[in-house]
């Protein structure tokens, strides 16, 4: 933690008053990888693999999983009403009971307090439960890592990152985590960009950005201003992943704090840095008061020195 950079700053009324610190690992298309920080640093992959196992979700349901129920799948979403219509749509297409979706209630300040559709893992879990029923597997139990369908996950993970073990924990949703080096995930990452047995899951993630977070979310808004240029997955504490699909580049940053409000600021700055876009279009973020009054910004400075 000694080598982490600053990622971010809060200033409050121009002045200096919090800092965001944290790691980089970047991977380019011929295998060569460069941090900032320490590439070392190992965490949860949490949300980020979600197009992982929606690939697992889709290849056991036949290709039956596709489209706006595909990218409901690889997403984290806010539950909006495009997000409530598609989870809805979910349960009547593959006969799901909501009762059997274990995501559990997101928070009292999202959407029915007794609707599990309104947790941002709600798509993950859908896609899971048709993948196991449609295997004839148990689904009082998919939670488990010595589920089948986990096992597989698992198994998929070990490959594209090429590591006998894998340490696991587990999500605020239930589901597995997978512990692993920034390294290994950018390995990871970079696999899923470029296997062809991917790409349909790439596609869709670009053809529904706003499936896969929301409206005004930076994962949707770069996906949606960029089209089929990258791919943007976030995941909790402060993790995300941001991939160039033309130039098979992908970067990976973790905010050591576990914040999540700068993530949009530091992914504008890292394409910046990276050469893969010019404007800056999250350059900050604005923080106001209780009367709603800004008395602030988060801002980032990176300068990686690439060129």
């Amino acid at each position: 933690m000694n080598l982490a950079i600053e990622l971010a700053k809060l200033s409050r009324s121009q002045l200096p008053e919090s800092v965001h610190l944290g790691h980089i690992c970047f991977r380019d298309n011929n295998s060569n990888s460069r941090s900032w920080g320490s590439e070392e640093f190992e965490t949860f992959t949490r949300s980020c693999i979600k197009p992982i196992q929606a690939k697992i979700s889709r290849d056991l349901l036949g290709g039956l999983l596709q489209d706006e129920l595909l990218a409901l799948a690889c997403g984290s979403h806010l539950g909006e009403d495009i997000h409530i219509s598609q989870a809805r749509k979910f349960l009547n297409d593959f006969n799901i009971s909501e009762v059997e979706v274990n995501c559990g209630i997101h928070s009292n300040s999202r959407g029915e307090l007794n609707s599990c559709l309104y947790h941002n893992c709600s798509g993950k879990h859908l896609a899971i439960i048709a993948a196991c029923k449609s295997q004839g597997w148990s689904t009082n139990d998919y939670l488990s890592i010595e589920h089948p369908y986990n096992q597989l996950v698992l198994n998929e993970i070990k490959s594209l990152t090429a590591l006998d073990e894998i340490k696991t924990g587990y999500d605020d949703c239930g589901l597995p985590s997978f512990y692993m080096s920034l390294k290994n995930m950018t390995k990871l990452f970079y696999q899923m960009i470029v296997r062809e047995d991917y790409q349909a899951i790439l596609e869709t993630m670009n053809r529904y950005p706003y499936l896969v977070a929301g409206h005004n979310h930076i994962d949707s808004v770069i996906m949606a201003k960029f089209p089929n240029r990258f791919i943007a997955k976030g995941g909790a504490e402060g993790l995300m992943m941001i991939a160039n699909l033309r130039k098979q580049e992908v970067a990976v940053f973790k905010v050591l704090d576990g914040s999540n409000r700068a993530k949009a600021v530091i992914a504008n700055r890292l394409m910046i840095e990276f050469g893969w876009v010019e404007e800056k279009f999250f350059p900050y973020k604005i923080i106001r008061d209780s009367h709603n009054r800004e008395v602030g910004k988060i801002t980032s400075d990176l300068s990686l020195n690439l060129f």
